[in-house]
């Protein structure tokens, strides 16, 4: 049996100086190898070696040496007399070690283990700092020789982690990198007819939060994706139905979803409305119907002359509609109708993003005739018991911000990310955001080199 642990079968009795008696209100003290029993005036109290947030610390002073006792916000003080008193500490401090070096260990192996095999991103560098700054708050405050040789290496481990700054983090993240490209070589050699070259190779290993591939006409852009979705199943980092892949359209969606075959057929490859009627069907148990006017702009365009011609019978309209087409530059209803068209869409946009007062407010002679027209619009839609796409994209916002819909999407890949609109990037974001921060869910984004608004988009 360890002495440590023979001496503390018994209450270990600690010799107070008179000042603890006289200054802070304690009367008698012991020690076990459980913990603190602090004797006072008005009670006893216990502290467990497990409770307290840092080592019995000492505090030297002239007549008496004093012992700081932390347990969470309160802090207890012990005055000793100084014969004996760094024999107590150590003491104490062994005693306080074996209460906590199997957190320190459980914890630094779960590290290790992240860092080994993830991707040192955003989130986990804040989480491992968080962890080993946590840490190392405790254990710095322990000399060398109190602590074990057996948890030496994962003290240097919690310092060298907690200490870290960019230069370190950025030296860190491209050891990683250089590790995985030589381990993972066959992979990047077959994955694809041609080996990919070194910078889709690093697009593969990286896996940051938000990460944005930029690429010109013709670099291998697919490729990537293919390759990215491959290495994250290959490396086991995420399952098939953790993966969301998204297009801008049906052809492309088409295209990931072909070349992405090989490697699983299972993949959910979506175009952002065909995620939208998945986000509505799993929380209603029902796919919403599309109206027509959706889907055939001549019948859409139809509908806004009709309903612009029916309005004009009412004599304030008529004269908004004058006003309109004055302030629009346009001679002739038929060149409004084409105008009113168009914009209506972009209303239905604000309306989501919540900026339609601003455009009431900037463009009162334009809008006196637009919100009508709206109003008409979606009282058909609702006559028929009928949605459009943009109310699509808006209601599986809204299930997802409600958390009636919780995303189960580890990742989530956005090809064309430079075309979407900014409704789509919303329910992207929403996703994103209510995704719980243990499962943050990265965002691979990628674009056509010469679209430089892509940078503002991912902003």
């Amino acid at each position: 049996m360890a002495a440590t642990e023979l001496l503390c079968l018994i209450d270990q009795l600690i010799a107070l100086h008179l000042f603890s008696r006289l200054f802070y209100g304690v009367r008698g003290a012991k020690y076990t190898k459980e913990g603190l029993h602090l004797k006072s005036k008005s009670a006893d109290s216990f502290i467990p070696f497990s409770a307290m947030t840092v080592p019995p610390a000492p505090q030297r002073g002239w007549l008496a040496q004093k012992v700081l006792i932390k347990q969470g916000h309160e802090t207890y003080v012990l005055s000793v007399k100084n014969q004996g008193a760094d024999e107590l500490v150590q003491q104490l401090q062994r005693l306080w070690i074996l209460h906590h070096g199997k957190h320190l260990q459980v914890k630094v192996r779960k590290i290790e283990r992240l860092l080994t095999r993830r991707y040192l991103s955003h989130h986990n560098q804040s989480l491992v700092r968080h962890v080993c700054g946590a840490l190392w708050s405790s254990w710095k405050h322990l000399d060398d020789n109190i602590v074990p040789s057996s948890l030496k290496p994962q003290v240097a481990t919690v310092r060298e982690i907690a200490l870290w700054n960019e230069r370190d983090i950025a030296e860190f993240q491209s050891a990683f990198v250089e590790h995985y490209l030589a381990k993972d070589a066959n992979y990047f050699d077959s994955v694809e007819s041609n080996p990919l070259t070194v910078a889709q190779r690093k697009a593969c290993v990286i896996q940051d939060d938000r990460q944005l591939l930029l690429a010109g006409a013709g670099t291998g852009k697919t490729s990537v994706i293919k390759a990215k979705v491959g290495y994250l199943l290959h490396r086991k980092l995420a399952q098939a139905n953790e993966l969301l892949l998204l297009a801008y359209g049906n052809d492309a969606a088409t295209e990931m979803r072909q070349r992405c075959r090989p490697l699983c057929n299972t993949l959910n490859c979506s175009t952002f409305h065909s995620l939208g009627m998945q986000i509505i069907e799993a929380v209603t148990g029902a796919k919403p119907t599309i109206s027509t006017l959706a889907t055939d702009k001549k019948l859409f365009k139809q509908f806004i002359a009709d309903t612009v011609q029916s309005l004009r019978q009412e004599s304030h309209f008529e004269r908004d509609f004058a006003l309109f087409l004055k302030s629009s530059s346009t001679q002739h209803a038929s060149q409004a109708i084409d105008l009113i068209s168009q914009v209506l869409p972009l209303m239905k946009h604000a309306q989501i993003m919540g900026e339609v007062e601003q455009l009431l407010t900037q463009f009162s002679n334009q809008m006196s005739v637009i919100m009508p027209v709206l109003a008409e619009y979606q009282l058909y839609l609702s006559n028929e018991s009928s949605i459009d796409f943009d109310d699509m994209l808006e209601r599986a916002i809204y299930y997802v911000e409600s958390g009636q819909f919780i995303s189960p999407w580890k990742f989530i890949l956005v090809d064309e990310f430079q075309d979407i609109s900014r409704v789509r990037a919303k329910l992207i974001q929403v996703l994103l955001d209510k995704k719980p921060a243990r499962n943050c869910s990265p965002l691979v984004m990628i674009g056509r080199l010469f679209i430089a608004l892509v940078v503002a988009i991912c902003a």
